[in-house]
C-alpha cells in the first residue's frame, strides 16, 4: 500500500540562550524539569521512555 506522506515533525529540545545548563544528550536531563506539547510522541516517546531507564544507570529522574 503506497501513503501520501502529510506531516514531517522532529522533537527538539529547546534550551535558554546560551544553553547555560550545557545540555548536549538525553542524559544531561537527569534530575531537571522539562515540559513537553501533551497527547504526542514528544510526552509519550523520549522523556516518558527515558524514565524507564535511569533508575538502574543511578540517574535522577526527569519531572515532566
Amino acid at each position: 500500500m503506497d501513503m501520501v506522506p502529510y506531516e514531517q515533525a522532529a522533537i527538539r529540545l529547546l534550551a535558554a540562550k546560551g544553553n547555560p545548563l550545557g545540555l548536549q544528550v538525553v542524559d544531561d536531563l537527569a534530575g531537571k524539569r522539562i515540559a513537553v506539547e501533551l497527547g504526542g510522541i514528544e510526552e509519550n516517546g523520549a522523556p516518558r521512555e527515558r524514565q524507564r531507564h535511569v533508575h538502574p544507570e543511578g540517574l535522577k529522574p526527569v519531572t515532566v
